[in-house]
C-alpha cells in the first residue's frame, strides 16, 4: 500500500472518528505525493522519448556515419 512500519502501526490504533481522519489525512497525503511523482516521471519520459526520437532520426538520416546527439550533447556541454 506504500505505507511506512510507523504509519501503518498508527493506522492499527482503534478509534472513531479522529482516528479515521488521520486515515483520510495520511491518505491524502499519500496521493498528493503519488501525484508529484507522476507528473515527474511523465516529464522524465517525455525528455526520454525525444532523446530517443533524436538519435532515431540521426540513425535515419546518417545510417553508418551518426554520430549520437546525446552523446555530443553532453561532450558540449562538458566543454562549457
Amino acid at each position: 500500500m506504500g505505507l511506512s512500519l510507523g504509519e501503518i502501526k498508527e493506522l492499527m490504533t482503534n478509534g472513531g472518528a479522529p482516528q479515521c481522519k488521520r486515515v483520510r489525512d495520511l491518505l491524502r497525503a499519500k496521493i498528493a505525493d503519488l501525484d508529484e511523482r507522476m507528473t515527474k516521471l511523465r516529464r522524465f519520459k517525455r525528455t526520454l522519448s525525444q532523446q530517443l526520437a533524436s538519435c532515431e532520426s540521426e540513425l535515419r538520416a546518417r545510417g553508418p556515419a551518426a554520430t549520437c546527439p546525446l552523446v555530443t550533447n553532453l561532450l558540449r556541454k562538458d566543454q562549457e
